[in-house]
Formats: C-alpha cells, sequence, structure tokens
C-alpha cells in the first residue's frame, strides 16, 4: 500500500512538471527550453523526494521565470525613463576616476578575455542551480537559499522598477561616456543568432542594471556554498570577483551594480536566516 502511494504521489508531481514546463515552453520556446534543460536535473531529483522538496524546486524554477517575465513586460514602462548620471558619477567617484569598463577595454580588451569573460557571464545561468543541488543533496542550507533567491528577485523588481538604471553599454550608446563595445552580443550572436535574439527579446528591459541581479544570485549561491563547506569560500570568492569582473569588463553592468546585487545577498542571507525553520533546514534531506 505505502509503495502504491509513492507511485501515485510521483506520477502526479511527473505530470504536473511536465504541464509547467510545456507553459514555459509556449511563452518562449528557445529561450525557455534552455532555462528548463538547466532545471531539468532538479525536476527529476525532486520527483524522487517528499512533496515540500519538490514544490520548493517549482517555486525556485518559477520565481526565475516570473523575475524574467515580469521585468521584460515592464521594459517598455521604464525605458521611457532611464537613469544615467547617478551611476556614472558613483561609478567615477563625481568624475575623478575612469569609467572601470572603459578603462577595461582600452587596456585588456583581446579575442580570449573576450570568450572566458562571456562564459563566466554565461555560467550564471548554471552555477547557482548545481549549488541549489548539491545543498539538497548533502543537506545543506538548501530552503534558506532558495527563500533569499526569491527574496533577491522580488527587491530587484522593484529596484528595477523605481530606478530603471541604465548599463554602461547604453550610456555609451547615448554618448554621455566614451565609447564601448559590447561585447556579450556580438560573441552570442555571431554564434548563435536565433538563441542570442530569443534570450534578448525574453529579458526585455535595458534598464535593470542597478542591482546587478547576476553578481547577487552569483555571490548568494558562494554564501550558501560556503556556509555548508567553510573550505570552499576562497574558490567561491574568486569565483565571485570574476563574475564582478566579467560584467563590468562586457560593459554589461558598473561596478556599483554589482557591489549593490553583492550587499542584497548577504543582506537576504542574513534576514532569511533570522526566519524560523530556515536555518535549521528541518526536513529537507535527499529522497533517494
Amino acid at each position: 500500500m505505502p509503495h502504491s502511494r509513492a507511485t501515485k504521489e510521483r506520477g502526479v508531481k511527473v505530470f504536473l512538471s511536465l504541464v509547467l514546463v510545456a507553459l514555459l515552453l509556449l511563452e518562449s520556446p528557445w529561450f525557455f527550453l534552455f532555462i528548463v534543460l538547466i532545471a531539468g536535473p532538479l525536476i527529476l531529483t525532486s520527483i524522487s523526494g517528499g512533496w515540500r522538496e519538490w514544490c520548493i524546486w517549482m517555486g525556485m524554477l518559477v520565481g526565475f521565470i516570473l523575475f524574467a517575465e515580469i521585468r521584460a513586460k515592464m521594459g517598455p514602462t521604464v525605458e521611457a525613463r532611464p537613469l544615467f548620471l547617478y551611476a556614472i558619477q558613483l561609478e567615477t567617484l563625481g568624475g575623478l576616476l575612469p569609467v572601470p569598463a572603459i578603462w577595461l577595454q582600452d587596456h585588456l580588451q583581446a579575442g580570449f578575455l573576450d570568450a572566458i569573460t562571456t562564459a563566466i557571464y554565461l555560467s550564471y545561468f548554471l552555477i547557482p542551480q548545481v549549488v541549489a543541488i548539491l545543498l539538497w543533496r548533502v543537506g545543506g542550507p538548501f530552503a534558506r537559499f532558495v527563500a533569499t533567491t526569491c527574496l533577491l528577485f522580488g527587491v530587484a523588481l522593484l529596484v528595477h522598477y523605481f530606478f530603471p538604471t541604465a548599463p554602461p553599454w547604453m550610456a555609451s550608446a547615448e554618448g554621455m561616456i566614451p565609447p564601448l563595445d559590447r561585447i556579450l552580443v556580438r560573441l552570442m550572436f555571431s554564434t548563435s543568432p536565433e538563441l542570442a535574439a530569443e534570450g534578448f527579446q525574453a529579458s526585455g528591459n535595458d534598464v535593470a542594471a542597478m542591482p546587478s541581479v547576476h553578481q547577487g544570485l552569483t555571490v548568494l549561491a558562494m554564501i550558501a556554498l560556503a556556509h555548508h563547506y567553510p573550505r570552499t569560500r576562497w574558490i567561491g570568492w574568486a569565483y565571485a570577483v570574476l563574475m564582478l569582473f566579467s560584467i563590468t569588463y562586457l560593459g554589461e553592468h558598473y561596478v556599483v551594480d554589482g557591489m549593490a546585487g553583492a550587499a542584497m545577498a548577504w543582506g537576504g542571507w542574513r534576514l532569511s536566516g533570522r526566519v524560523r525553520g530556515t536555518e535549521a533546514e528541518v526536513g529537507i534531506r535527499p529522497g533517494i
């Protein structure tokens, strides 16, 4: 009898997962197929666990998609009122320093560095998922990581709406800072035009530079990993620094965007740790 019940529950979870995936693919076939493929191991492993684990996995996937969708839909509204000057002033300390993205491209730009930084930038779509799987499998702070991720997405959306900040490449296109090569777009479209077009269309909001969710989620994943495996903290921080360098060098974010994202990740992690039940990770254990 218990075996029959477990089989029925697994069947229900498989069905609901497939429905969710189908809805995502109907929304945007290429881009969300990429997201679903990345999240596939999460869905498959969670199906073998309890309902709580499955709901957390689904919540994380839906949260990621909703973040992308809401940010894209509010694009036309916020792009009519982009903010440029405050970020440039913060970045240059009121004009005392050069814009880091400009300086880096002027002094360091090379083909191999373009490829490396683009790969690091794109790893944002994979590494946090891998960290989440690991934390769940080893009984780490999985629920706390997911809760903080959703909090980070929510707060970032509010900031993106009320302070729609233009990234360096847009400021350069408007003539507000010196010329800047948008390396990421150039490389992605030269590699896979269709997938790149779908991805940029899905993001749909060019004035969402502050804070950098790219940097925030990267730092959050490294904090969560180091929380369970303290010896990984130096590798984690090295990766976080490389991500900050990459988003700056590519002209996708200012340094201050990345620092704001990192601060939000740290603050969200501390806040979620005060919520009852997340610190102890009660009940979160592998289902296999």
